[in-house]
């Protein structure tokens, strides 16, 4: 019965132990932001920012609040909750900081961003990834200038900023107005246009010319360009067609009576409903 007793005893201890070393489900992410004010605040501060820009604006505050962010999360989950809620709160001054700094930037690359802008709308980020992500990178460099207090750097930096956007718009917009158009004169030049249909082929290079020449003198005249490259576009498909059909003519030794008696042929049928 002694010997009982005692197992009763240690099993009971051991019982107790294990309970008091057993840990509750771990927290989640989302865990954290619904229990926590503070990291939750943090984090629609940071998503708010990113939606102004800010990333670009004020870089280094930017960066500087999302890494408390994600400290603060998992002190949060690890249970540690004063160093979480001391995280949050650096995270939320730099984020105040990054704020203001970016109305700095706003204000002394205001063209700069402009142009920017422009280049973005014509499509430049996914015609031109890599050349757009350089300018962006010199753009978070200019205005980490302006975060530590650099404004003479900063400004400095304008200028190339300036150009490189505008000459990126200026590539965007060709490549989106003017490479349709491109595209048909080259097909039509492979399909030997220029010897069969030569007058309609020379039109077509006409206004091929006339819409780059547009974009060169003024990028903000792309309707009057696109105008240009559609109808480039129209002249080289009507001669890759007129290529085909005299081709088709000489195979089968067609005179020059036997081609009008084909195309009255063709307008009589085109016009027969309306005759009925």
């Amino acid at each position: 019965m002694k010997i009982l007793r005692y197992t009763w005893f240690w099993l009971v201890c051991i019982v107790l132990v294990s309970a008091g070393c057993a840990t509750g489900p771990k927290l989640t992410k989302d865990d954290v932001l619904s229990q926590n004010e503070q990291i939750a605040k943090l984090d629609s501060g940071l998503k708010d920012a990113a939606a102004q820009d800010i990333n670009n604006l004020a870089p280094e505050n930017f960066k500087t609040a999302t890494a408390k962010f994600n400290e603060a999360v998992s002190e949060a989950i690890a249970g540690r909750t004063g160093t979480a809620d001391s995280a949050a709160a650096a995270g939320l001054a730099a984020l105040d900081t990054a704020n203001q700094d970016a109305a700095t930037s706003r204000d002394l690359m205001r063209e700069v961003l402009a142009a920017r802008e422009e280049a973005y709308k014509t499509g430049a980020a996914s015609s031109f990834p890599e050349k757009t992500a350089d300018l962006d990178a010199e753009l978070r460099k200019a205005t980490g200038y302006i975060e530590r207090g650099k404004l003479d750097d900063a400004k400095d930096a304008r200028h190339d900023l300036l150009t490189g956007y505008e000459q990126l718009e200026l590539k965007s917009l060709q490549e989106g107005t003017v490479k349709a158009a491109q595209e048909a004169i080259a097909s039509a030049k492979k399909n030997d246009a220029a010897r069969y249909a030569p007058k309609t082929f020379k039109l077509a290079e006409e206004e091929m010319s006339l819409a780059q020449s547009v974009l060169a003198a003024d990028r903000t005249q792309t309707e009057k360009a696109n105008s240009h490259s559609r109808r480039a576009k129209f002249l080289a498909e009507q001669s890759i067609y007129m290529t085909e059909k005299i081709r088709d003519f000489d195979r089968r030794n067609y005179t020059l009576e036997d081609a009008v008696l084909w195309y009255q042929k063709q307008l009589s049928e085109i016009n027969s409903p309306l005759c009925t």
